[in-house]
């Protein structure tokens, strides 16, 4: 029966395989089945129990696989190395258990209709509307900086501690990471769990990071999949938010994206542009800058390859090259500014 069990397991590989090409390749059926209907109620489903408790349960769990994978290596491995055919047979009966509930939990919204079909946004925009945006970002970001500081060459301080922004919105609570430390290492702000469905960020980031971090991993649990749509609704929520520190964060978030792909075409006007920011702002994003430098580490191209990789495998054809298209997206809503 075991071994019965096993080969039902692996030969689920072949429909899985061709429900998920179905589903890349039907983005409408996806979007009104699985994304509109089975997606939020599983999700509130997991929020109502996941949310009872402060800490990470799906970090835990990954703590316990970890252990128990180390374990069995230690028990078994000379074992496993004897018999690589067995070993390979029983990993592949795992890895489809693991990836059917990781397609069915969450995977699936990669493969909804994108963001700028349903709202009929274009993707491409002009250099002199960027440059147009990117000014009313910044005109937006002084007025938030000089409503919270006494002269324009003070970073803000935040009034509360980190944990404090962890809930922004009434659909959940982001949760501090237990491997908070090895994220920083890693280069990354945050992941949402797709097994339990909870929104992790790293806790060591810096509060104005932070706060767009708890908003980008909270519009992933709400469906949005892509980068860039997530960014976005990060963006809406944040520079919506009836708290000004909270605006602040996000404006600082638009506009760092904004300067960035304006400064890829147009360098002296972006520079131009950089000599106008407020000398306090220009603090808080060298504060940003030199926190990712502290954890640096050779290691991180790779990591970084490989992520890049993962999104392209889940139709995010410009992998993480997706984060900067929220610009896009910024400049259809600049007259709502």
């Amino acid at each position: 029966m075991k071994q019965k069990s096993l080969w039902i397991l692996v030969l689920s590989w072949i429909p899985q395989v061709f429900f998920v090409r179905y589903c890349q390749q039907h983005p409408q059926w996806v979007q009104a089945f699985y994304s509109q209907k089975f997606y939020p109620n599983w999700q509130a489903l997991r929020t109502e129990f996941f949310d009872r408790w402060t800490i990470s349960l799906g970090d835990l769990l990954y703590i316990l696989c970890l252990i128990t994978t180390l374990g069995l290596l230690w028990l078994h491995g000379k074992k496993a190395i004897h018999y690589p055919l067995k070993t390979s047979f029983r990993c592949l009966a795992l890895l489809a258990v693991l990836h059917a509930f990781f397609q069915l939990g969450w995977g699936l919204n990669y493969y909804q209709e994108p963001l700028s079909k349903t709202l009929n946004l274009p993707k491409s925009y002009t250099d002199w509307e960027l440059e147009q945006t990117t000014y009313k970002v910044m005109q937006r970001l002084h007025a938030l900086h000089s409503q919270l500081v006494a002269s324009d060459s003070v970073q803000v301080g935040f009034p509360k501690e980190n944990k404090a922004y962890l809930t922004l919105t009434d659909q959940g609570t982001a949760k501090a990471s237990l491997w908070s430390l090895p994220l920083s290492y890693m280069g990354y702000a945050g992941y949402l769990n797709p097994f339990t469905g909870e929104a992790q960020v790293n806790d060591q980031l810096p509060t104005l990071a932070l706060i767009t971090t708890v908003a980008h991993e909270q519009a992933h649990q709400t469906g949005l999949a892509a980068e860039n749509e997530a960014n976005f609704q990060a963006f809406l929520t944040t520079s919506q938010h009836p708290d000004p520190y909270i605006r602040f964060a996000g404006f600082s978030f638009a506009f760092r994206y904004c300067w960035s792909a304006l400064y890829q075409r147009d360098p002296d006007c972006a520079t131009e542009l950089a000599e106008d920011l407020h000398p306090g702002i220009k603090k808080d994003f060298l504060m940003l800058q030199e926190f990712w430098q502290t954890y640096q580490n050779p290691f991180q191209p790779w990591i970084n390859r490989l992520y890049d990789q993962f999104l392209k495998a889940n139709g995010q054809s410009q992998g993480v090259e997706s984060y900067n298209q929220v610009v896009a997206f910024i400049i259809n809503y600049e007259e709502n500014f």
